[in-house]
């Protein structure tokens, strides 16, 4: 079978030592102005692609070795008469590399007619650009995003020569098997850079006074905090003037600690500090703009301009000079995902533009090549913080490739003995089984909201996981049952951990999905069913007026239980019992966290019908908008991440428990709408479904839907079936 590709994988050198770092790879050639040139490019570990010193995209998608990402661009229009050039700037962290990205070793390809590598191309060390892991003032927490960048400017011509070739190139699922890249085309759009409107403020931290930022000068022994006004994911461009040599330090952070690491108002600077990571900046002899690409590795950057290869995540930039220095400005790009949020929801409690529009910004933030936990510490792509990703995205955009991307991205880190692993792309496996229960979860949410005709191609992996859970339900390991980060449980585990109520209910409720999903699939009814359908009686009691598993002898109360326990009885097609707010009071029971909440909402509605007052259980997203957050944040303080997905669930909250908005078909060709206004006068929601706009709209008395699909409408105890269309209900 011959290789698609002519173009050779190509390196700097030979040598592992000359893996870590940047590197130019520069291709000279003569072409038309206006001349047609499709190009495949793809690099380990990361790369950006200019053309006559224009950025044409940059990447690889990320994914992992069996799944190695190109993209294709059509490179015609950066085209002149006569020369051109063609630059990549190629980096490698090496063993610094964050968490998320896989590599092997690096390397840079690229395909076009006349162009490909490794013929004519050139390559160079980047002078003046090193890695170093910058944290050390990024406080007691876990972080995993890659290194510093210390960059110095250098008007130096970089150090030409012939590049080391490596090895050709490999499409996945061809015979060949001697090159570690399986290459397969990018699935993703780019990434956006869009620059950011926003106005920066310089902080007095001893008045916490704020002025507008214009320049202003660095000083030694100073520390200048600037705020933005809101948490940003995007890249940072920094200004300076000085003498040669000087160095700036800048701090990222997404809020500022007390002496006790706590941050509380997020607005008041004084008597605080920024822990965050870091870049360093060395000032140099002004750099002329040249070959195209600028000697800095940015086209038409010159001067004294200093660009991060990858983006930062920040609210207050914290800037140290060891000699005086003037920071002229601070340029933006914002990056991530290309969200558009075609969804909306507003209604009478003025509290509901504000909680939606910083859920929106949250979801946002935590999105890029995959779904992020958190973007500023892991930028990681966790089962239990990407079910309720996936499902915010199927709500509020048409645009289902991120979620798809997810799903499959986690059949991939399927293990052996059948569990997925709980975050993927990951260098380091990492096991935690109950994330595999929401994975199945998952798969049963696209099945739902997104094409029911993929599920085919997930039946075996169904098949695995749900085998494997089942068997480690029975027989362990241990491994990491995670549940959620409640003060008093280690490590987020439930007392009983594997054992335990929470555990097991879990387990139920996937394989109820399981079982539903195999009946799609395969249009046959499992003798399973009925078992486990009858065994949520036969395994569970009522202590103190609140459910057990028989067998669980750590048990103790928690509003998890009882939150998974009536979705099982939703699940099953069963009116929940009502919720029991006086026993788990008298119980002391352990509270849900923001990541929790979301089921306990979820539990709470479908046992309280239309009187369940939704904005009421808000009091934890108010709080931290009152404390000058301008995303959701992990938990409650004292608090880790400022921005985390699954805390942007109130999204969800609106559309699926206020509006009532739920897929009852396979694709999302059937919906069942349940308003919950509760003490709403009004509200006006709009989701973005994949056939069309589905609106409700209630104005105290009554319901005005507009549906692209049939549906069944249910209020006050009783079901109506509609056709698609407007249709009023009183």
């Amino acid at each position: 079978m011959a290789l698609a590709w002519k173009a050779r994988w190509i390196s700097y050198g030979q040598h592992p030592a000359d893996d870590l770092g940047v590197f130019l790879f520069r291709k000279k050639f003569q072409s038309a102005r206006g001349s047609k040139l499709t190009v495949m490019v793809s690099a380990d570990q990361r790369y950006r692609l200019y053309v006559n010193g224009h950025i044409v995209g940059g990447g690889p998608q990320r994914g992992d070795l069996q799944y190695w990402f190109f993209e294709t661009y059509d490179i015609g229009g950066h085209l002149v008469y006569g020369e051109n050039t063609i630059v990549a700037v190629v980096w490698n962290f090496g063993r610094y590399a964050p968490m998320a990205q896989h590599t092997y070793r690096t390397a840079f390809v690229l395909e076009g007619e006349g162009v490909s590598t490794p013929n004519g191309w050139e390559v160079a060390r980047k002078p003046g650009h090193e890695f170093e892991m910058m944290h050390g003032e990024v406080g007691p927490f876990y972080i995993d995003v890659g290194p510093g960048e210390a960059i110095t400017q250098l008007n130096a011509e970089p150090e030409w020569h012939k590049p080391n070739d490596v090895s050709h190139v490999l499409l996945r699922g061809e015979w060949a098997g001697d090159s570690p890249w399986n290459l397969v085309p990018r699935t993703l759009p780019d990434m956006r850079r869009e620059e950011w409107k926003g106005r920066a403020m310089v902080v007095d931290r001893s008045s916490n006074e704020r002025q507008p930022f214009d320049s202003l000068m660095v000083h030694p022994g100073e520390k200048v905090l600037i705020d933005f006004g809101e948490l940003l994911a995007a890249y940072p461009t920094f200004r300076l003037d000085g003498s040669p040599g000087a160095s700036v330090k800048v701090t990222y952070g997404e809020g500022l600690f007390d002496k006790d690491n706590n941050k509380g108002d997020r607005n008041d600077v004084r008597g605080k500090r920024v822990l965050g990571y870091q870049d360093r900046f060395i000032l140099g002899d002004p750099v002329p703009r040249s070959e195209g690409y600028g000697s800095s590795g940015h086209p038409q950057m010159g001067g004294t301009g200093f660009e991060t290869l990858w983006w930062r995540t920040w609210r207050y930039l914290q800037l140290e000079a060891d000699q005086p220095v003037r920071l002229e400005s601070v340029g933006v790009t914002e990056t991530g995902y290309p969200y558009e949020v075609e969804s909306s929801f507003d209604g009478s409690d003025p509290w509901i533009e504000k909680i939606w529009n910083v859920a929106v910004r949250t979801a946002k933030r935590c999105a890029g090549e995959t779904y992020f936990d958190c973007p500023y510490y892991e930028q990681l792509q966790y089962v239990g913080d990407t079910r309720i990703q996936t499902l915010i995205n199927y709500y509020v955009s048409r645009d289902r490739r991120l979620a798809r991307n997810a799903v499959e991205q986690f059949v991939r880190s399927i293990l052996p003995e059948g569990l997925t692993q709980s975050r993927y792309p990951s260098r380091v496996v990492q096991i935690i089984p109950t994330f595999s229960l929401w994975w199945l979860q998952m798969v049963g949410d696209q099945h739902a909201y997104d094409d029911g005709s993929l599920l085919q191609s997930q039946s075996v992996h169904l098949d695995e996981v749900f085998k494997g859970t089942t068997r480690w339900i029975a027989e362990g390991p241990e491994h990491w049952p995670f549940s959620d980060w409640v003060d008093g449980w280690s490590m987020g585990i439930a007392p009983g951990g594997r054992a335990s109520t929470l555990v097991w209910l879990l387990w139920v409720m996937s394989t109820l999905t399981y079982m539903g999903l195999r009946r799609s699939a395969k249009g046959e009814s499992l003798p399973i069913e009925k078992s486990r359908d009858l065994m949520v009686e036969a395994a569970t009691e009522l202590s103190e007026g609140l459910r057990r598993h028989r067998g669980d002898k750590s048990w103790k109360p928690s509003e998890h239980i009882e939150a998974l326990y009536r979705l099982v009885q939703t699940a099953r097609g069963h009116k929940p019992e009502a919720w029991p707010t006086e026993a788990l009071a008298r119980a002391h029971a352990d509270k849900t966290t923001l990541y929790f909440s979301y089921y306990k909402h979820l539990a709470m509605a479908a046992a309280g019908g239309e009187s369940f007052d939704y904005l009421a259980q808000l009091g934890p997203w108010k709080r931290m908008i009152e404390d000058g957050l301008t995303t959701f944040a992990e938990k409650e303080d004292p608090v880790r991440s400022d921005c985390h997905a699954w805390s942007a669930h109130p999204i969800l909250g609106f559309l699926q428990i206020v509006a009532g908005v739920t897929s009852a078909a396979p694709g999302w060709k059937r919906a069942k709408i349940e308003p919950r206004p509760g003490a709403l006068k009004e509200f006006n929601a709009k989701i973005a479904h994949t056939d069309g706009d589905l609106t409700v709209r209630w104005n105290g008395s009554k319901f005005q839907i507009d549906s692209p699909v049939p549906f069944t409408f249910v209020w006050r105890g009783k079901s109506q079936e509609a056709t698609a269309g407007r249709h009023s209900f009183g």
